[in-house]
């Protein structure tokens, strides 16, 4: 498998922005929606999204961050929520408040979509969590997600891109290897089924 050594050969998935945000929509992601979906590049959500100052100034910094490092991202403003592609994963960065005065940013993974669960799959996940130093993997309905968090106030560039490398480079090793053991697809591969078959249904109408 082809693996992008570093972080800065992140590609996004499209380059047409709202094609990509609707090819994302076909993945799984346990979350509740706090509005309707926007994914405009370089869009900073309106103030009343935020709860807290502190989720709002968080939320600059890592935009900033991906800005000047990232070749490509999509932003979901109205989630406060960023994409990127990493060899066959996707990437979701997430920034919800803490308490007052903080708040966590999640970098989670859509590792394998549409896996049949089984005890089988639970224990191989939970055994290559056990020997994993940073993030677990979670296997939420059908799906399995890879993520990391951690308190975001005192975020830095470096540390943004750190966890952003690790979290995809694990995901991206383990993605392929419970395919092939356990069934479903990638992340990417959903996608390119996604946008097959948007593509012939616009041939058709």
């Amino acid at each position: 498998m082809a693996t992008p050594p570093l972080f800065f050969q992140f590609r996004a998935v499209r380059s047409n922005i709202a094609r990509a945000y609707l090819l994302l929509g076909s993945l799984g992601r346990p979350r509740q929606p706090r509005g309707q979906p926007g994914a405009i590049m370089g869009h900073v959500p309106a103030r009343d999204v935020f709860h807290s100052p502190c989720q709002e100034e968080v939320y600059r910094k890592v935009k900033s961050y991906l800005d000047d490092l990232v070749e490509e991202h999509y932003d979901d403003a109205e989630h406060c929520d960023f994409y990127l592609k990493y060899g066959t994963t996707v990437i979701e960065i997430s920034i919800e408040p803490y308490e007052e005065d903080d708040a966590v940013i999640e970098i989670l993974a859509f590792c394998v979509q549409g896996v049949e669960p089984s005890v089988d799959l639970m224990k191989e996940l939970l055994q290559i969590n056990s020997e994993i130093h940073l993030g677990a993997f979670s296997l939420v309905k059908n799906d399995v997600f890879y993520s990391h968090s951690f308190l975001g106030r005192r975020i830095n560039p470096d540390q943004l891109i750190a966890s952003l490398n690790a979290v995809a480079s694990i995901s991206d090793e383990y993605d392929e290897k419970i395919v092939r053991r356990f069934g479903g697809e990638t992340a990417l591969d959903r996608l390119r089924s996604a946008s097959r078959r948007t593509t012939r249904s616009g041939a058709v109408n």
